[in-house]
């Protein structure tokens, strides 16, 4: 369907108004037809941006150019097309001469009467305005002179010449009575329009209404001019330096008719007709939308060009988003963007953390709920709006709103009351985690994830180990705009699925998917120590793949995952991570954070330690991280067995020796000599050999000092020192 946007354009026929104003441009155009040819006016029609004082001077143009007003010229002036402020005067006057010129050519030459009349009042103009005008400004103008002899070819070029002679002749009231008596014997009354006029910058409002004062009481030449009062009053008390700048305009516009307010209810059915033509919704979602239009709309349309951004926002977002967001929720979310911004910035910032902490990703303390509400408060302030006000509106939609009060100490309880994911997922609302981005971005982010994936990737593992292993790899080589993959974004989602979604799938299926492609997404090029992101979820969804079965059938997958998957590196991180977890090794016991029990544990263990034999100190070098695998091996439980394969590996083979430490030091160019003691019985003998090594001249082994120098900088010691203190710790 193809959709057309409003924009900011006027009513373009009475057909088109809603709001009664043809009735009105009816009695401004007769007024202006009837007004005494004796005399100018000066009409102002004031009203609020967007409140339809375009539309109406749209319907007066038209009123004014019917047959029946033959009698009648209409000038569009737009001073803010004109570049230099200067210029106002000689703009102006050649619009009149234009004009003037359409006139005589309208009137013919039967007499000879109504041309004759026509060229005089343009002399005249003439004459004048190089009285009003600066004359070296009126230089650039000469460019502009019309061709042929019209008249207003002639002001023109008058205009032009004025600039460089000097003007003899009457003074200035003289020439002023002249092109009166010139004008009011053209049989036509001449409309100057003026729109938007307090768009101007302060200094050009000044300019313009010094220009309309000067020439406001010639006869037959009306000035409709529109605007907002106060914005207006402003810009002229800061252009003129007076205190009350209404006072001044009051002295330039002789009268001022305020465009009628559109009723609340007028407003919200323009707005109904108009959704009507591109989206609709039934059963509860309508009952809903209906409510959000009379409730949120009520408090925020409050002129017709609000009604008009708010349709045209929707006209260009539902097209991207039918069938994917809740319509009701979307318009919601549209009117609120219209009518308090602030406070939109601040829901999409809450949606954002709410979906977040929904999911598991992120977590909200007492201290971040206090913030959020302070700043929902300044939000609603800036939109003159406040929680008392508004509250019922929010929690219309938003998630997670309580009714609770504001309260630094315990974290306000209006927010973040109830993080569960809630069931909005179904209904493609706000509230879904999977949906709550499209509301704002129009379309998925490239590598998001929603629950159409996630249940995808569910049943490719109930069909088989290769179709689920096939997804993922895809979803690896599709990146998020922060560099993150769908992959890894996917094992994010999974780590917090309720465990029974696990269950209808095929776990063991998923969990070597998992495993393959957390060693993908990692691989050699990161950093040795630490926990990469994708590592870390990984091993938090083979947790949850554990509690989705039973303990038998969860041990036979941990036996065939670590004794015979590729994925070593990964599987490696899962034991040493778990050695910590129980308190095997080290002194940082977290057995809750751990994949499984001291059972599970031990089968990881054996079938890993199974495989570095295999592979022995040799093979262990030769894998993307060799450093994690030995300490494993070591801190697991098999320190005294990788002592004497260590050894046997180095004792007579300095290049050996050389390898293994710079394997240990890893992409961190940095070997602590507390941890090469996992590895050697006497390890100041073996720095000590290293050290003659790198004084000999080998290249490597003055790698390895570097790499020990790099630890101990941080004890402020020397090898020698650490030598000299652990010898001395041993003797004791």
């Amino acid at each position: 369907m193809t959709h057309t946007f409003h924009g900011d354009r006027p009513v373009g026929a009475p057909g088109d108004d809603r709001f009664g104003l043809a009735a009105v441009a009816e009695r401004i155009a007769s007024a202006i037809r009837e007004q005494s040819a004796g005399h100018g006016l000066v009409l102002g029609i004031e009203g609020a941006w967007g409140s339809g004082k375009s539309s109406l001077v749209a319907l007066v143009k038209q009123r004014l150019s019917e047959p029946a007003d033959g009698n009648v010229a209409i000038i569009d002036f737009a001073p803010w097309l004109v570049g230099d402020r200067d210029q106002l005067l000689v703009s102006l006057f050649e619009e009149l001469s234009r004009s003037i010129d359409a006139i005589a050519q309208a009137a013919g030459d039967a007499t000879g009467t109504s041309v004759s009349a026509a060229r005089s009042a343009a002399e005249q103009l003439r004459r004048y305005a190089t009285y009003l005008g600066p004359a070296g400004k009126l230089v650039g103008v000469a460019g502009l002179a019309l061709p042929g002899f019209g008249a207003a070819g002639k002001i023109m070029e008058g205009l032009a010449a004025a600039a460089s002679e000097n003007v003899k002749g009457p003074g200035l009231a003289a020439r002023k009575a002249s092109i009166e008596r010139a004008l009011a014997d053209l049989d036509c009354r001449i409309v100057v329009l003026v729109d938007d006029v307090d768009r101007l910058d302060p200094t050009e409002v000044a300019e313009l209404l010094r220009l309309v004062r000067s020439v406001a009481d010639f006869p037959n030449v009306t000035y409709l001019l529109c605007y907002d009062g106060a914005r207006l009053a402003a810009a002229i008390s800061t252009a003129v330096g007076v205190a009350d700048g209404r006072a001044y305009l009051e002295k330039i516009v002789q009268l001022e008719l305020t465009i009628p307010r559109p009723e609340t209810f007028a407003l919200r059915r323009m707005f109904s007709d108009g959704l009507a033509t591109f989206a609709a919704c039934e059963g509860e979602a309508g009952q809903r939308l209906a409510h959000v239009i009379d409730r949120l709309g009520n408090r925020f349309f409050d002129t017709p060009r609000t009604v008009n951004r708010v349709l045209d926002a929707l006209r260009f977002y539902w097209p991207a988003l039918e069938g994917q967001v809740d319509l009701p929720d979307l318009v919601w979310l549209r009117i609120l963007a219209a009518g308090a911004p602030a406070t939109f910035r601040w829901v999409e910032e809450y949606i954002d953390v709410h979906s977040a902490v929904a999911t598991g990703r992120a977590t909200v303390d007492t201290e971040e709920r206090a913030d959020f509400g302070r700043r929902l408060d300044t939000a609603l302030a800036a939109d003159g709006l406040t929680w008392e006000v508004l509250r019922r509106e929010l929690h219309l939609v938003l998630p997670g709103m309580g009714w609770g009060g504001r309260d630094d100490q315990r974290g306000d309880g209006r927010i973040f009351a109830n993080t569960g994911q809630g069931n909005g997922d179904a209904a493609r609302r706000l509230a879904s985690p999977d949906h709550a981005r499209l509301f704002f971005a129009l379309a998925r982010l490239p590598g998001s994830v929603d629950l159409a994936d996630i249940e995808a990737l569910l049943g490719a593992a109930l069909t088989s180990r290769e179709a689920a292993i096939a997804m993922l790899d895809g979803m690896a080589g599709e990146r998020g705009p922060t560099g993150d993959t769908k992959a890894e974004r996917m094992l994010d989602q999974l780590r917090n699925l309720p465990i029974e979604r696990f269950a209808a799938s095929n776990p063991e299926n998923l969990g070597f998917a998992v495993v393959g492609i957390a060693d993908q997404l990692v691989g050699a090029a990161d950093e040795q120590w630490g926990q990469p992101r994708p590592w870390m979820y990984a091993k938090k969804v083979l947790a949850v793949l554990g509690r989705s079965m039973e303990a038998d059938r969860w041990l036979r997958f941990t036996q065939e995952l670590f004794a015979h998957d590729p994925s070593i590196d990964f599987l490696t991180h899962v034991l040493r991570d778990d050695t910590f977890d129980h308190g095997i090794y080290g002194d940082r016991a977290d057995p809750d954070d751990a994949t499984g029990d001291r059972t599970h544990f031990a089968v990881m263990r054996d079938a890993l330690f199974a495989r570095y034999r295999e592979l022995g100190v040799g093979g262990l070098l030769n894998i993307n991280r060799p450093a994690s695998a030995l300490y494993a091996w070591s801190q697991a439980g098999g320190r005294d067995e990788v002592v004497a394969l260590v050894a046997e590996h180095t004792a007579d083979d300095d290049s050996a020796l050389i390898a293994f430490l710079i394997g240990l030091a890893g992409n961190n160019s940095s070997v602590d000599p507390e941890g090469v003691a996992c590895f050697f019985t006497d390890v100041p003998s073996v720095l000590e050999r290293v050290g003659g090594l790198a004084a000999n001249g080998n290249g490597g082994a003055a790698d390895v000092v570097r790499a020990i120098s790099s630890s101990l900088r941080f004890r402020n010691a020397s090898i020698a020192d650490w030598i000299a203190a652990h010898r001395a710790d041993r003797d004791e």
